[in-house]
């Protein structure tokens, strides 16, 4: 563990004056050049994040051609949108003169070229996509299921991505697209050691780039979450839109529930979870609900049909938000519960283990 706040530390601590040069970039500004059929006048956005804060760039499109310049701290994953239709095109955008090519109507099949980082980011998708396919026919032709992680094909699969990640990151320090990479494979695992370790080869530049202190802070948030540990604090609009904090609920045990409308897993759980509320939901024993739902109208349609009565708060900006990010939460459904101090008593309680870790609390305090 003192290794991994050691190398935390190097990160937060970097300076950033030489952070531009180690990630390779030749200049400090943008162009994307358009030549995408569409109807002149149609209006192309590209959309992205620089700190937090999102840019949104418009060029209006004349004889299918269309030009955006800019300024990037560092390589961005971008979306380019326009307003004919809903069609996208999201690609790794970095200071060169890029070029992209298409029709607007099928956006999402658009070439990009002249950026190295989206060429990189492109090619590590085609390589773990195949490592992906390759396993779904495994687990077909054996009649298996694709769910079941212990499997052969799935330890397999694992192994190769493994193999895979390290001569990525081996061979490609210095670029953004492996830190994503780096995310897209294993933060969804969870599995911090793995984590932690290709971390380690990234280069200074790119673990203090925004992709690579994501993957810090994915690092920290384990230590965030330890049993024991008292929970950090997070403020988040309720169902009426007021702020509710989770230090509101000192004093109490609290069950924190974190779901989505899309998450299949979490709707499943619901019913158990109601259950329990109904059976021991009281001023001592307290749930809250924290949605990460980016659209709020499949939020409160949710919370109706699943009939969650206990307060529901909602982070809009899902696993990116500030909430998320202080718990490490890159996939759900994650649950914790809190004592009357506000320290965590237990972790990702789910169907019967919920009830019992209640029911042990109920014979202790009385």
């Amino acid at each position: 563990m003192n290794t991994l706040f050691k190398v935390i530390s190097q990160v937060f601590t970097a300076s950033i004056f030489w952070l531009m040069p180690l990630l390779g970039f030749s200049q400090n500004t943008y162009s994307l050049q358009g030549e995408v059929t569409a109807i002149d006048g149609t209006e192309f956005f590209l959309t992205y994040k620089i700190a937090g804060d999102k840019v949104q760039k418009t060029a209006i499109s004349n004889a299918n051609k269309f030009s955006i310049k800019g300024r990037l701290p560092e390589a961005v994953i971008c979306t380019l949108s326009n307003s004919a239709n809903k069609q996208i095109r999201i690609f790794l955008a970095e200071n060169s003169a890029m070029k992209i090519k298409g029709n607007a109507g099928q956006l999402f099949k658009a070439v990009v070229s002249n950026s190295t980082e989206n060429d990189l980011y492109m090619r590590f998708n085609e390589q773990t996509h195949a490592l992906v396919g390759d396993y779904r026919k495994m687990v077909k032709d054996a009649g298996g299921d694709l769910k079941d992680k212990t499997s052969t094909a799935s330890v397999i699969l694992q192994q190769r991505q493994d193999s895979l990640l390290a001569a990525i990151t081996k061979s490609n320090p210095n670029h953004v697209a492996t830190a994503i990479t780096i995310s897209d494979l294993y933060i969804t695992r969870g599995d911090r050691a793995e984590v932690l370790k290709y971390f380690k080869l990234l280069s200074p530049g790119v673990q203090q780039s925004f992709y690579g202190k994501r993957i810090a802070g994915f690092l920290l948030a384990g230590k965030n979450i330890a049993i024991g540990n008292l929970a950090p604090d997070f403020a988040l609009k309720n169902t009426e839109g007021k702020t509710i904090r989770l230090s509101d609920y000192k004093g109490s045990y609290v069950f924190v529930d974190f779901w989505a409308s899309w998450c299949g897993p979490c709707r499943k759980e619901n019913p158990t979870i109601v259950k329990c509320y109904e059976s021991y939901g009281s001023d001592s024993l307290k749930f809250l609900g924290v949605s990460l739902d980016a659209d709020a109208a499949s939020w409160r349609t949710a919370i109706a049909t699943d009939q969650l009565p206990w307060p529901q708060l909602n982070d809009p900006e899902s696993t990116n938000g500030v909430a998320a990010g202080l718990y490490g939460i890159s996939a759900l459904p994650f649950n914790f519960m809190i004592d009357p101090k506000g320290k965590i008593i237990a972790l990702n309680l789910r169907g019967e283990a919920l009830a019992e870790k209640i029911k042990s609390l109920l014979v202790f305090n009385n």
